[in-house]
């Protein structure tokens, strides 16, 4: 491991001032100190003291870690993530770091300062006296702040938190239990009245998850009153989070019937909040978001099929409002460039190559770069992603709701990413649309000949195109080269659909389900796209591209729109339309070449059986 401090030693420590700089932070939390010892680190490189600067920095760093209460294995986590670098993480300390760090427990007289000290010396050495040093450091800290009203309890909630995680770690030791339980019921603070934060129930749920309470009954009937209270005082969700530790503690009491209850309550309460919030006028866009949560939970509580319709009902009828409080954004986009490429790529060759020609224009582009630059971006503007945004069609209706591409866990964070990437795609095919294959296409329509036959040399001998479905494409592709997309989108997306299918049936996929009753279902594209045999027939990035413009939710979805008939007349104005029609001519091009390539090798073949009878 790289020495990053390697000059520090107990001497420097001696000869700074680092012991009245920990007494300089704004806030009692590790924070604020943070701070402090960057700036000191600052002024003693500007100063020219090289050695004190060096251990100042090493400070700032072991302060500078955030907190994650969700990994208490691994509790700290760095807190910049740059797209050059990050600042610290536990690991990052060497052997030398953690002498001097061993060196400063106990002479600060600051327990912010020895409780992150001795955390950081337990988890990199498992000693467990460096766990007992940092359980008392952290509970001198919240006993000193933990209180209701007390502006920064958030910090020593944190340092509650986290000796319970240590105390846990550690098998429970009696010498800190009594401590413990007699911090949580003074920060419970009975007598005291209700705050506008959410202080107690992050400490209920402490109390839960570490068994620090003796009855749990009585903690059962005090939070279903709190919830009760907080409830008249239209505070929604904190109403609920106290009936959920209600039920927790239900739970515990092994009280089945008040855990039905309660479950039953809190979809009350769900349902009570957007029927108030709709009679005090609330928003649509706000109303639509608490209709959805009020039917997710009566769905999850079961049993509830008549409340469910009657939300669903009222919900419809809030979002038809939804999208007039929607404001647009318009963004100017220079597509010259687009324009001329597209159109010079159809007026420097003949009409014959023309064809070829708009297939190369839609390239599907990597989905491995594309993958790359979506995650660069996210390094470079990472406050952006840790947020999605709903999908809404022409009703209002919230139709799609991608993941955060920096959500916490793995499976969510990929496919948040995942999501990012169909709906940068999407974008740059409606891009592309409007403005390389319109150009192309306008200059194909002024070059197009009555008698000409391109398309139908296209289509000839064709192995994606099925024996009598030639006259379809024809229609299809003739009506989209002069912008009649009406029929050229109902003909060309059911054809494609099915000579997908057909092509993957001859290369030996199953494309069809067998029902209960023995009859077959054939499958259709918002299967067959997904399946690996398709990507390694047609390739990763053109089946990617298809499942993007045809069957996802975050991009166009066409394919399905089409078929349920949720397409109206502007919908066939978009650059979506002239993406298919190129697409469509692209996989005809390669089914063409591949035709050709198999005639060759039968050809071949004929060849070498002829010589050999010959001989």
């Amino acid at each position: 491991m790289q020495e990053l401090f390697p000059n520090i030693t107990t001497e420097v420590v001696d000869q700074s001032d680092w012991i009245e700089l920990c007494r300089t932070k704004s806030e009692n939390s590790v924070v604020y100190l943070n701070s402090v010892f960057s700036d000191a680190a600052r002024i003693a490189k500007e100063a020219g003291n090289l050695l004190r600067a060096e251990f100042y920095g090493l400070l700032s760093q072991v302060f500078s870690m955030y907190y994650k209460r969700e990994c208490p294995e691994e509790p700290f986590g760095a807190m910049m993530v740059m797209y050059s670098g990050r600042t610290a993480v536990v690991t990052d300390f060497t052997d030398l770091n953690l002498d001097i760090f061993k060196f400063l427990v106990g002479k600060s007289g600051d327990s912010t300062v020895d409780a992150r000290l001795s955390d950081v010396l337990w988890i990199r050495r498992k000693n467990r006296e460096d766990a007992r040093s940092a359980i008392n450091s952290y509970l001198m800290h919240a006993e000193h702040i933990l209180k209701i009203g007390h502006s920064g309890w958030i910090y020593g909630f944190e340092s509650l938190e986290r000796s319970a995680q240590l105390w846990k770690q550690l098998g429970r030791p009696a010498e800190f239990k009594d401590r413990l339980l007699a911090l949580v019921e003074s920060c419970l603070g009975e007598s005291e009245p209700e705050t506008n934060d959410y202080f107690r129930p992050m400490v209920l749920k402490v109390i839960i998850e570490y068994g620090l309470f003796t009855d749990a009954a009585k903690r059962q009937q005090w939070t279903e009153t709190l919830a009760e209270e907080t409830m008249k005082n239209k505070d929604f969700e904190k109403a609920r989070r106290y009936l959920e530790l209600s039920s927790e503690f239900a739970r515990i009491n092994k009280d089945k019937e008040a855990q039905a209850r309660i479950k039953r309550e809190i979809v009350d309460y769900f349902v009570i909040e957007a029927r108030t919030l709709k009679a005090d006028g609330a928003r649509a866009l706000i109303l639509g978001d608490r209709y959805s949560k009020a039917i997710e939970a009566a769905r999850r509580h079961g049993g509830l099929r008549t409340l469910i319709d009657e939300l669903h009902l009222e919900m419809n009828e809030v979002q038809e409002k939804a999208l007039e409080e929607l404001r647009p954004m318009q963004v100017k986009v220079d597509v010259t460039a687009l324009v001329t490429v597209g159109r010079d790529a159809v007026n420097s060759v003949e009409l014959d190559e023309a064809l070829p020609q708009i297939a190369r224009l839609v390239s599907p582009r990597s989905v491995k770069e594309l993958r790359d630059k979506v995650e660069e971006t996210i390094q470079k503007h990472p406050i952006v992603y840790y947020f999605s945004a709903v999908t809404y069609n022409d009703k209002g209706r919230v139709v799609a709701r991608p993941t955060p591409a920096l959500a916490g866990e793995l499976e969510d964070k990929e496919a948040g990413i995942l999501a990012q990437l169909i709906i940068e795609t999407g974008r740059q095919q409606e891009l592309l649309g409007r403005s390389l294959i319109e150009s192309a296409r306008l200059a194909l329509q002024e070059k197009y000949l009555v008698d000409s036959t391109i398309f139908e040399c296209l289509l000839a001998q064709n192995p994606f195109v099925p024996e009598g479905r030639e006259g379809l494409y024809l229609k299809g592709l003739k009506a989209g080269l002069y912008g009649d997309f009406y029929t050229s989108i109902h003909i060309l997306i059911p054809q494609v659909e099915n000579s997908l299918r057909h092509y993957l049936e001859e290369s030996g996929m199953l494309v069809t389900r067998l029902e209960s009753d023995l009859t077959q279902r054939e499958h259709d594209l918002n299967r067959l796209l997904y399946e690996e045999v398709a990507k390694g027939i047609f390739g990763e990035d053109m089946v990617f591209a298809l499942r993007v413009l045809l069957v996802e939710q975050l991009g166009g979805n066409y394919r399905n729109r089409l078929a349920h008939g949720l397409l109206g007349d502007d919908h066939f104005y978009g650059g979506w339309c002239n993406y298919l029609w190129a697409m469509t001519i692209r996989m005809l091009w390669l089914g063409r070449l591949v035709g050709e390539k198999w005639r060759k090798q039968e050809e071949a073949a004929e060849a070498t059986a002829r010589e050999d009878q010959n001989h």
